[in-house]
């Protein structure tokens, strides 16, 4: 990528995708899951960025059972 993770707007505004995009274990609604691409696509933000947040782990989870 063009901006170092360490860039304060980057980690900003991975911040708020991750807010914004990963809820209720990756749950969408009562019978609509997050989207697989979407998903990965905010792993490699968040792990590119070096965030350190438990949903990590939960967004693994789900790429791994989906």
């Amino acid at each position: 990528m063009e901006i170092h993770p360490d860039n304060p707007y980057y980690q900003d505004g991975t911040k708020k995708v991750l807010n914004d995009l990963w809820k209720n274990h990756g749950k969408v609604s009562k019978a609509k899951y997050q989207d697989m691409c979407m998903s990965a696509m905010l792993l490699s933000l968040v792990c590119y960025g070096r965030l350190h947040d438990f949903r990590t782990n939960e967004i693994v989870d789900y790429i791994l059972e989906h």
